[in-house]
């Protein structure tokens, strides 16, 4: 307690490996669908993500999913987190 545990990761350092959107049509995602993916980072690795295509599909939305928590960050103690629409 009181101690710092370093700066926050930059929006540039959060966006970075979600700039690639190709996993979105890799998924099934027609390009008619919004999917929003909102993401908890610590450590480097996503701890949280959750993905709302519209319209719903469930296939779409757990493919994204498993896609996101297979990427890296830049390693931070402290949790970080972001949502990107596609």
């Amino acid at each position: 307690i009181g101690k710092g545990s370093g700066p926050d990761l930059t929006d540039g350092q959060l966006n970075a490996p979600m700039r690639n959107a190709s996993f979105i049509s890799g998924c099934g995602a027609p390009d008619s669908m919004k999917v929003t993916v909102k993401v908890a980072v610590k450590n480097g690795r996503a701890v949280g993500v959750s993905v709302y295509p519209s319209p719903p599909d469930a296939k779409v939305a757990s493919c994204v999913d498993r896609h996101v928590r297979g990427l890296s960050w830049p390693s931070s103690p402290k949790m970080d987190s972001f949502t990107t629409t596609y």
